[in-house]
């Protein structure tokens, strides 16, 4: 989703459950993130993603976070193992060890 969509990573980890959940289908589906570093310039980020996409998050969703939340009731999709929501720079560091992985540097 941050390669796909050129976007700050801040925007993946500011998404939070409702604005994936209220999603506008568009050939795919576009989601508007209202928190990032540029939303006073900007307003909401807008997210695009496929329908294949849009469907594994789906399965991430009710699958998978629904077991990682803890006391936490933290509104961002994606969550870190401790039911915390993902900072910015998390997103960051997992974006380039795919690019490391992939021998991109």
């Amino acid at each position: 989703m941050v390669i796909g969509n050129a976007s700050q990573s801040g925007v993946v980890a500011n998404m939070t459950l409702s604005e994936f959940k209220n999603a506008r289908r568009v050939d795919g589906y576009v989601i508007s993130v209202s928190e990032h570093k540029m939303s006073s310039s900007y307003g909401p980020a807008k997210i695009i993603v496929s329908q294949i996409l849009y469907s594994w998050l789906k399965v991430y969703v009710e699958h998978f976070r629904s077991r990682v939340l803890t006391t936490s009731q933290a509104s961002q999709l994606f969550l870190s193992w401790n039911g915390e929501g993902l900072a910015s720079s998390q997103v960051c560091r997992a974006v380039q060890s795919v690019w490391q992985k992939a021998g991109l540097g």
